[in-house]
């Protein structure tokens, strides 16, 4: 692999004509999975550190970021707000990513932040997340290449592919309940 565990923002592929999405989480198991699955689709680039993450937004200008609240070094929500009070960063779209599904109270109540473009709760639906970053661009809704399928093109998903997805899912649910 190529690092993906590594904090310093790994790139997953180097096409000029997509989109720059970094994704931030303190699962690089997960990281990894959800990277591997939009690679096809955008530019990524993971870190597990929100503080590397941050580096990168000054230097390298995403045009997105989807972060977990709970990152160890700094919450989704205050690299979120850092972000939107940086004049150069203040429109960049930010994704956060909530254990479970909040309303405004909680996120208040939690004192995530109020800034981000877009919630999602974990896990989530890659499809699903797709369409909400690509709504976020500006770009048209289409379907989430969620594997890469060479025998059918890289929007197909193999039968084989689903159930392991489901898979690799389900052990990120069990992993994660006790949080």
């Amino acid at each position: 692999d190529e690092g993906v565990g590594d904090s310093s923002g790994t790139s997953l592929n180097d096409s000029s004509s997509k989109h720059t999405i970094f994704i931030a989480d303190s699962d690089s198991d997960m990281l990894e999975f959800v990277a591997d699955c939009l690679k096809n689709t955008f530019n990524i680039r993971i870190f597990t550190s929100a503080e590397e993450c941050w580096n990168a937004m000054i230097t390298q200008r995403p045009s997105l970021v989807m972060c977990a609240e709970g990152m160890a070094d700094m919450t989704g929500s205050a690299l979120c707000e850092r972000a939107k009070n940086e004049r150069a960063l203040e429109r960049l779209p930010f994704i956060l990513t909530t254990d479970g599904v909040l309303t405004q109270g909680e996120l208040a109540i939690k004192n995530i932040s109020l800034f981000a473009d877009d919630y999602v709760p974990s896990p989530y639906n890659l499809q699903s997340v797709t369409a909400r970053i690509n709504s976020l661009l500006g770009e048209p809704n289409s379907e989430a290449p969620v594997m890469d399928d060479t025998t059918r093109g890289a929007d197909a998903m193999t039968s084989a592919a689903k159930v392991q997805l489901q898979q690799l899912l389900d052990q990120y649910i069990l992993q994660n309940i006790g949080r």
